[in-house]
């Protein structure tokens, strides 16, 4: 197998749902078969009994179905799904591929014309040029589509046609180290805003303990605290602030009070988290060096998990006695592609497996693993798995005033001058390593290329050539956690030698890590200028 070298140029990460705590319901045992004795009055006579018919038999043709999977967190509960799926039509066999592969995957199978019958989208580049192909299948009148709320279904309704079902709701949600509270003074969390802000001056002074962090990973604290502070004061009347957003024109200074109260909540945040990821917020909560966190629902297992004494609830940004603005995404849709040379078979098959899989108990499955809010009415309250903790939090969501979010934030404009700057890195970066690259027959210098991938988004740049990760990273007592000592070995020719390894030289880091202050000049060109 050929060994790979890649580094990512990240430039833009947008919003993308990440699963936790998986949980797979345990398999009910069939009821034990009870038997009645019953006995036959005396007859003189006895009749042969009349010959009873066996049932007709349901004849399907076979069907095979392929479902493009990218998500890993979940794959032991999609195997049951399958199994549960063809035990009760064994006339489908469901057969899932691209196991946590990237947009490359489908842009390769897209380009063979070879696309698998169902795939993983989310509402972005892809799916928008998937749409405009004509590629996905409108499920508007599929039974299905019944158990999808609108808001949800909504979000994956282009041109009046349903193409992707949602498998799931993301959502803000806060985070709190009760322990540190109780130091504080407060045996409950705030409700309000103006109880935050009171809660991280206590925290602050009572504690020395940093009120706030977040678990902002791909965003910036700034733009997840002030989503949710202008949504919470300016209410109904911020309308659909997104398309100011997106064009340039929306008027900060209308709403004052959102800055002011920003500025009021700044300085509670732990110094340098700005864009602290995931996993690094959770730590912060269970070292004790902050005592509240926003984040996601999704974070949940994480970060409660890691709390001897943890509670969550939503954001408290509202009002006093009104629940509030809260953000939320609709998480990645199933969706079915447009295949012509499809049989009736194959086009029932996936009609029947669509419908099936979001009934409740069969999606239970699905949404059990991924611990996140499922979307569709067909799932009772008690299918639901989430951290306890969780459990209120997410029943409030459900008549709680919200705020969506996500990748449709940002232009097409805007994203097309993102992708023209990840092409410029890439080749730049190219160049860079090729320039770098120590030159025998020259073999490596011209296999190094790259990539770039919309739903990152991000430039990848390196080479398949087999031995280039023993000229980037050395080999023997070079390479870290390699050979401490020389050996013996003989060559083509017979001839025995000597040797330690062979020292590194690295071209792929240095090309991209050397030169940050290009890229980000590409990337400013682009977006200012594009």
């Amino acid at each position: 197998m050929k060994k790979t070298i890649a580094l990512l140029l990240a430039v833009l990460m947008i919003l993308s749902m990440v699963a936790c705590a998986a949980n797979t319901p345990a398999k009910t045992e069939e009821p034990a078969t009870t038997q009645t004795e019953t006995t036959t009055p005396d007859t003189t006579e006895t009749e042969e009994p009349a010959a009873t018919e066996e049932p007709a038999t349901e004849e399907h043709e076979p069907a095979t179905l392929e479902v493009f999977l990218a998500q890993v967190d979940w794959a032991d509960a999609w195997d049951e799904l399958e199994a549960r799926f063809e035990e009760q039509h064994p006339w489908i066999s469901i057969e899932h591929v691209g196991l946590g592969a990237d947009a490359d995957f489908l842009q390769q199978r897209l380009a063979a014309n070879d696309l698998p019958d169902a795939i993983q989208l989310n509402n972005g580049v892809m799916m928008n040029a998937m749409v405009e192909q004509n590629l996905l299948t409108d499920l508007t009148n599929w039974e299905c589509a019944k158990v999808m709320p609108k808001a949800y279904a909504d979000a994956y309704t282009f041109d009046g046609k349903l193409v992707g079902m949602c498998q799931g709701a993301a959502f803000s949600t806060m985070f709190y180290n009760m322990d540190i509270l109780n130091e504080a003074g407060w045996d409950t969390v705030p409700t309000c805003w103006d109880e935050l802000i009171q809660c991280c001056k206590d925290i602050k002074e009572k504690t020395g303990v940093a009120p706030l962090v977040t678990a902002a990973g791909k965003h910036t604290t700034c733009w997840m605290i002030y989503e949710l502070i202008l949504a919470n004061v300016a209410g109904e009347e911020l309308g659909n602030y997104e398309d100011d957003f997106k064009n340039g024109t929306f008027d900060f200074t209308k709403y004052p009070e959102a800055t002011t109260r920003l500025q009021e909540i700044a300085p509670y945040f732990l110094e340098g988290t700005a864009s602290a990821l995931e996993e690094d917020a959770a730590t912060y909560m269970s070292d004790g060096l902050a005592a509240m966190c926003l984040a996601g629902n999704w974070n949940g297992g994480m970060i409660l998990g890691s709390l001897e004494n943890g509670a969550a609830s939503l954001p408290p940004f509202g009002a006093a006695g009104e629940l509030p603005y809260i953000s939320t995404s609709p998480e990645d849709a199933f969706c079915v592609t447009e295949n012509p040379d499809r049989t009736p078979a194959e086009q029932e098959a996936l009609e029947i497996f669509f419908n099936w899989l979001f009934e409740g108990e069969n999606f239970q499955l699905i949404q059990n693993a991924r611990g996140t809010v499922p979307v569709i009415t067909s799932m009772t309250e008690d299918q639901i798995v989430l951290p306890e903790a969780m459990i209120p939090v997410a029943a409030e969501m459900g008549s709680a005033p919200f705020v969506l979010m996500g990748f449709n934030l940002y232009s097409a404009e805007f994203k097309d001058a993102v992708m023209r700057a990840l092409e410029r890195c890439g080749l730049q970066a190219e160049g860079y390593a090729a320039d770098l690259a120590p030159v025998d027959t020259g073999n490596l210098r011209d296999h190094i290329s790259h990539t770039v991938d919309a739903s990152e988004p991000a430039a990848y740049v390196g080479t398949n050539t087999e031995y280039a990760p023993y000229v980037e990273l050395g080999t023997g007592i070079h390479y870290p956690g390699g050979r401490d000592t020389p050996w013996i070995y003989q060559d083509a020719k017979g001839d025995w030698h000597r040797t330690n390894g062979q020292r590194p030289q690295p071209f792929i880091k240095p090309a991209v890590a050397d030169h940050a202050q290009t890229y980000r000049n590409i990337i400013e060109d682009e977006l200012k200028n594009g």
